[in-house]
């Protein structure tokens, strides 16, 4: 066994770790923001001037990372992506634009894990904590996500016909559910700056990774199986996100669900979709 007394000098500085002080937290919040307001005000904007201003966006989110920041520089990337490859997939195409909007998007994240292992400094990078006025960082930030998914799905919609009259348009029923997730996101961020709470976490895989395969069984199921088959499975799937999961509540949940949306879509709303399998 050896004691520290015989470790190199090198060793003993690659162990350590770096504290970040009340200003680096609140200047790697501050561009770590501005990463992410630059990549939302981009998805509004016409196809030339969306690419650029992303691509600016993952760059200071790169920076943020490099100073300390280790959730606006996940974030940013996948704003950028969404607006890159969904919104104007025309414009980015398949050659040199879209090999260099891939690199911006991998970049922020790359930096980020670098930076917090010492890759660039002899000691390692503890990342930086929320700022002091920030009293529960993980309902703001929670919330803050929350309220970039309402912004997404606004943008998704926004070519679909809205209310015409008293008649429903294809529009209307994404556009009422958004705005309610839009206020539910603001009165967590709220929270999070008057209540205190505890910290933000490490990031957990398993729950989102479930989830978006849950929302790919979905997409991959609805037209051969129906909606009433994809919804359950979409509410079986995605309750495996967690470890606490009760099935038999998660199939009673499925059924009412699977239900509602068979009357709501089809009646309610009057839109022709198909309930159950063609075979």
């Amino acid at each position: 066994m050896t004691d520290s007394a015989g470790s190199s000098p090198r060793a003993v500085v690659a162990n350590s770790h770096l504290e970040p002080t009340e200003a680096e937290s609140l200047n790697a919040f501050a561009v770590g923001l501005v990463g992410l307001v630059l990549a939302t005000v981009a998805i509004f904007l016409p196809a030339d001037y969306a690419i650029g201003l992303s691509c600016v966006a993952c760059l200071v989110a790169a920076f943020g990372a490099w100073i300390g920041d280790r959730f606006f520089s996940g974030a940013t990337p996948i704003m950028a992506a969404f607006n890159w490859y969904l919104l104007n997939p025309a414009a980015v195409g398949r050659g040199v634009v879209f090999a260099l909007t891939f690199v911006f998007l991998l970049l922020p994240f790359a930096v980020m894990v670098f930076r917090f292992r010492g890759t660039f400094t002899e000691a390692r990078i503890v990342p930086v904590q929320a700022p002091a006025f920030m009293r529960n960082p993980q309902d703001f930030l929670g919330g803050l996500a929350l309220l970039e998914i309402a912004l997404i799905a606004w943008r998704a919609t926004a070519e679909l016909p809205g209310q015409q009259g008293f008649a429903f348009g294809p529009g209307t029923a994404p556009r009422l559910f958004i705005g309610l997730l839009a206020l539910n996101a603001l009165a967590i961020m709220a929270t999070g700056l008057f209540t205190a709470g505890p910290m933000h976490e490490r990031y957990q895989v398993r729950g989102p990774l479930v989830v978006t395969a849950a929302v790919l069984v979905f997409a991959a199921t609805i037209r051969p199986l129906g909606l009433i088959i994809s919804t359950f499975l979409l509410v079986l799937f995605s309750s495996g996100a967690t470890r606490e999961v009760n099935w038999i509540q998660t199939v009673i949940w499925g059924a009412i669900l699977s239900a509602f949306c068979a009357f709501l879509f089809p009646y309610v709303l009057n839109l022709p979709m198909q309930l159950w399998p063609r075979f």
